[in-house]
């Protein structure tokens, strides 16, 4: 049988601070989930990235990308430091690096990744240039199975063509390395993949 109108008033009444308590703790749970997502994200970053230090990046490049605050990565190898010949200024390299472009270590592969990582040491060193976080692997370089090596070295991103699987686009972070995908900036797709890196919130390097 139906309960008589007073009844059914009187449990309304009863349940309308529990469904507003109820309500507060859902609005509360959403709250916190929605300012971990963003306290976690990681903002979408397309790099692009240089394999010689060609004067024409700082007197030509530098100006247009940083007035579209496009960041630029510059990679490192022997013959290819600042002052080498045919290589940009150490004063064009410093302004740069003072912009905000960031550094990396071209590695061909290696069988003994921590002796390669010592004479690059040894190589920055005698240049005075600080030592980057990063790797850059040319195509069919990068070896997943020495990422414990690379990590090791005391580098935090390894740049590569997915090799062995390895993801293209970075969007987790985490206490292992950072695998970021690099791609020749004109390859056929490329549009989509700026789209992914953004649907994503990664980072992804075009070379």
């Amino acid at each position: 049988d139906a309960l008589p109108i007073w009844e059914r008033a009187e449990l309304m009444a009863q349940a309308a601070p529990l469904e507003q308590e109820r309500d507060a703790l859902i609005a509360q749970r959403d709250r916190a989930e929605r300012e971990f997502r963003e306290a976690n994200a990681v903002p979408a970053t397309e790099q692009l990235l240089f394999l010689e230090l060609d004067p024409l990046i700082y007197t030509d490049l530098f100006p247009l990308l940083r007035e579209r605050q496009i960041p630029g990565v510059l990679a490192l190898y022997p013959g290819n430091l600042p002052d080498d010949p045919g290589c940009m200024s150490r004063a064009a390299f410093d302004e740069l690096v003072a912009a905000g472009w960031e550094l990396c270590l071209y590695c061909e592969g290696t069988e003994d990744f921590p002796r390669w990582d010592q004479e690059m040491t040894e190589l920055l060193a005698q240049a005075g240039i600080p030592k980057p976080r990063s790797v850059y692997f040319p195509e069919d370089a990068f070896r997943s199975e020495q990422a414990g090596e690379i990590l090791a070295c005391g580098y935090t991103v390894a740049i590569h063509h997915g090799e062995g699987g390895a993801p293209l686009i970075a969007d987790e972070a985490g206490e292992e390395l950072w695998l970021t995908g690099a791609h020749p900036w004109n390859y056929t797709g490329v549009r989509e993949e700026i789209q992914e890196v953004v649907r994503l919130g990664g980072q992804h390097c075009f070379t």
